[in-house]
């Protein structure tokens, strides 16, 4: 089924098309006017001009549904959008990835920095019909959603420095939908996310 965004992009290609045949219509329409002021001196029939209008506007139509519609809707790297589509298809790879395959480098975190620990939930850990992804805390609190984050973050932030530290539950990973609206906040706030492990590594030393 066609998404939201394909179905305003075919809209507006249909548009462009319109405006083609209006363009030509008109231009055939001003060509037939001068052709009569100049050459026949206005005796050209009336059916000549309206074939000549249409002709125009059919023809200026088409060539503009050739630059707009022959790359269909297809990407160039087989994921869809707008495109040629000649690119190779290639298969949708998981986002689902574990923290060690995720941070190859840590981010840069202040010694001072104020932490602010969250552990990210998903699945069936997440009661049904709320968005309380996260808990708060260390030992982490009940189970909250990304405002209350936020506000933690906020209140770190008012500290000092602060930095997201954050841990998985067994149900969430990398690219499920809590730790990207986790991730989504702190660069947002301009805050460093780092898993727990690394922030406990960085603090040793």
């Amino acid at each position: 089924m066609p998404t939201q965004d394909q179905v305003a992009s075919f809209l507006q290609k249909l548009l462009m098309v319109a405006g083609g045949f209006a363009a030509g219509y008109l231009l055939a329409w001003i060509a037939c006017v001068g052709f009569d002021k100049t050459v026949v001196r206005g005796k050209s029939p009336d059916l000549l001009h309206r074939w000549a209008r249409l002709i125009g506007g059919v023809l200026t139509a088409l060539v503009v549904a050739f630059f707009v519609f022959r790359g269909g809707t297809g990407t160039g790297d087989g994921t869809g959008g707008d495109g040629p589509g000649t690119g190779p298809v290639t298969a949708p790879t998981s986002k689902a990835t574990s923290p060690a395959t995720t941070a190859q480098k840590p981010p840069e975190v202040a010694v001072d920095a104020v932490p602010v620990f969250v552990v990210v939930y998903a699945g069936t850990a997440v009661e049904r019909g709320t968005e309380k992804f996260f808990a708060i805390g260390d030992p982490p609190g009940a189970k909250v959603e990304l405002t209350a984050v936020a506000d933690a973050v906020r209140a770190g932030q008012e500290k000092g420095k602060a930095v997201v530290v954050y841990s998985l539950d067994d149900t969430a990973a990398t690219g499920t939908t809590g730790f990207l609206l986790l991730q989504g906040e702190a660069k947002a706030r301009g805050v460093p996310l780092i898993a727990r492990n690394q922030f406990d590594t960085l603090r040793k030393k």
